[in-house]
């Protein structure tokens, strides 16, 4: 049974918490709000754990207890600045919502609320796990982490390709029509010049005759460029006053940048998992130590 959740959790669950710092006052509560969980006396509500993440809800209150209990509590003015940098406007956690402007209604009041408490949760957590943890990472620390994420530093394989235009002149003359089809077929027969990724060879930059690359994403023509097998290339076919032709190309491996290149980012990740390894320790210490009980049938999972 797993006895942690990370800190974005904590966060997104720890706005719907009940409790002295932001809880959605009772008058705004449902009556059909039952009691999900007890945290060391603390009632904990279906509200307070959306989706059913009662284990959420229960490690948020447990951290708020704790960061209180051990004098870290946030103050008004950090949670401030906090929410600040969250929101544009945002509100004063310090300030009486009924003192200016037209009084907030319940669920104003209550977001408002769930807002602050969101922020304490964050600002609770890195009281309790202290700085952060700048310790030298080791090169055999480094490669593992790389290894283990590896896909992260791959750009895969995809389909590409180019798209060969030539302008029809004279659209409505069958025989000019034939010839810009004609033309258009000999210039891809002449070979790899054609897909000069430069756009040199046969199709240069004039107006008349052009290519450019495609990939697969390509909103117009990336359907019809996965469907074909690399190397090959579509009959040329009429787009209004144009003939079109997709050539694929041989397919690229995919691409790899190796550690040595990456290595500033692997370093913060493995940073980032002793962080988290440190954040589920305390979490699980906080489980033991608390007194939790949940109300019915539910489950800690």
């Amino acid at each position: 049974m797993s006895l942690v959740c990370s800190v974005q959790s904590l966060a997104l669950v720890a706005i719907f918490l009940p409790g002295p710092a932001g809880a959605a006052p009772a008058s705004v509560r449902q009556s059909d709000d039952p009691v999900v969980a007890r945290v060391n006396g603390v009632a904990l509500h279906a509200s307070d754990a959306p989706g059913g993440l009662v284990s959420a809800a229960v490690d948020a209150q447990l951290l708020l207890a704790a960061c209180k209990k051990a004098h870290r509590w946030p103050s008004a003015v950090a949670v401030k600045k906090a929410l600040d940098a969250r929101f544009e406007h945002a509100v004063d956690p310090g300030a009486d919502l009924h003192t200016s402007g037209p009084a907030p209604n319940g669920h104003a009041r209550a977001t408002a609320g769930r807002a602050e408490r969101a922020v304490r949760v964050r600002l609770c957590t890195e009281a309790m796990l202290g700085p952060e943890d700048e310790a030298a990472v080791s090169d055999d620390e480094a490669a593992a982490w790389y290894e283990a994420h590896k896909a992260r530093f791959t750009t895969p394989e995809a389909p590409l390709g180019r798209l060969f235009e030539i302008d029809v002149l004279g659209a409505s003359d069958p025989a000019a029509l034939e010839a810009a089809r004609s033309h258009l077929a000999t210039l891809l027969a002449a070979g790899p010049g054609a897909a000069d990724a430069d756009g040199q060879g046969p199709f240069g930059a004039g107006a008349a005759e052009r290519s450019r690359p495609i990939k697969a994403d390509d909103p117009a023509w990336g359907r019809r460029l996965a469907l074909l097998a690399p190397g090959a290339v579509t009959e040329p076919e009429r787009a209004g006053a144009t003939f079109i032709a997709i050539l694929r190309l041989p397919d690229q491996p995919a691409h790899g940048r190796p550690l040595a290149v990456v290595r500033a980012d692997v370093d913060r990740g493995v940073r980032q998992e002793r962080r988290n390894a440190a954040r589920r320790a305390l979490l699980s210490h906080l489980r033991d130590a608390g007194r939790v009980e949940v109300v019915g049938a539910r489950t800690l999972d």
